[in-house]
C-alpha cells in the first residue's frame, strides 16, 4: 500500500527488507539442532504456507535488540550439490500494523437546502429569452414560488407566459401583492367577445366589427408567440 502511494508512512524506509539464506538439512549433520527432522519439505511446506496466507512473523536475532514482525514473500529454494538438502532463500519484509482515524460526523437528516447565493437586489428586470417567472423569483427573491406574488405585481394573467423585452418591477418581497388566480378565458374567447357582430339583410350576409381591444389581444398574442 506504501509503494502505491495509499498510505503514507514517516520512516518506512528503515523497515526491515533483508533476504536470508539457509540450508534445509536432508541428513543428520553434527550441527543439527537436538531433536531437528531431516525431511526438509516439512520446514519448506510450512514456509511455503505462512508466505501465501501473509501471515505476521516474528523475525529474532538470539543475543541482540532484533526483534521485529515481518511477513515472507515468495520462498525461492534449490537443490545443488546432490546431497538432498535444500537450499532456500527467505525474503523477510518488515510489517507494520496501519490504523484508521474515525472521524465523527453529525447525521444531517433531510434538511431543505439553503439558497446557495444571496439574491441579487434590483427594483426593474427586462426578460431575456429563456426566461421562467419561478426563475426570476429564484434570482432576485431566493424563493421561486414567489412567481405569482410577481405575476400579480406586474399585472400578468397568467405567470406562465412572459416576452424577451418585457420589463417587470421588482418590488420587496413583503410588498408584493396576493397572487391573482389563473386566467380562464383563451386569447381567441376574449377576441370574439371584444367583436360586434350584425347581419345585413339587404346582402343576406353577417358583418364583423373588431372593437378597440381586439387590436390589444393581437399584440398580446403576437408577444406570447415572440416569447
Amino acid at each position: 500500500m506504501h509503494e502505491a502511494g495509499d498510505v503514507n508512512l514517516p520512516g518506512s524506509a528503515v523497515l526491515l527488507d533483508v533476504e536470508l539464506e539457509c540450508l534445509l538439512p536432508a541428513h543428520a549433520y553434527p550441527f543439527n539442532q537436538p531433536g531437528a527432522g531431516t525431511n526438509p519439505f516439512v520446514y519448506l511446506e510450512r514456509l511455503e504456507k505462512w508466505s501465501d496466507a501473509g501471515t505476521v512473523l516474528r523475525f529474532i536475532v538470539s543475543d541482540t535488540p532484533v526483534n521485529a514482525a515481518v511477513i515472507l514473500d515468495p520462498i525461492r529454494y534449490r537443490e545443488q550439490d546432490g546431497t538432498n538438502d535444500i537450499y532456500c532463500t527467505i525474503p523477510l519484509r518488515g510489517y507494520r500494523t496501519l490504523s484508521a482515524e474515525t472521524v465523527e460526523q453529525k447525521a444531517t437528516g433531510n434538511q431543505a437546502r439553503a439558497v446557495e447565493t444571496q439574491p441579487e437586489k434590483q427594483t426593474a428586470y427586462t426578460v431575456q429569452a429563456g426566461d421562467t417567472l419561478s426563475g426570476i423569483a429564484r434570482r432576485f427573491y431566493g424563493d421561486a414560488s414567489l412567481y405569482g406574488k410577481l405575476a400579480a405585481a406586474n399585472g400578468i394573467c397568467n405567470p406562465n407566459r412572459i416576452y424577451p423585452g418585457q420589463v417587470l418591477k421588482l418590488p420587496d418581497a413583503d410588498k408584493l401583492p396576493a397572487a391573482r388566480a389563473a386566467e380562464q378565458k383563451p386569447l381567441s374567447q376574449k377576441a370574439a367577445e371584444a367583436t360586434a357582430v350584425t347581419f345585413d339583410q339587404t346582402v343576406g350576409q353577417f358583418k364583423f366589427q373588431a372593437g378597440p381591444a381586439v387590436k390589444n389581444l393581437a399584440q398580446e398574442a403576437l408577444n406570447r408567440l415572440e416569447g
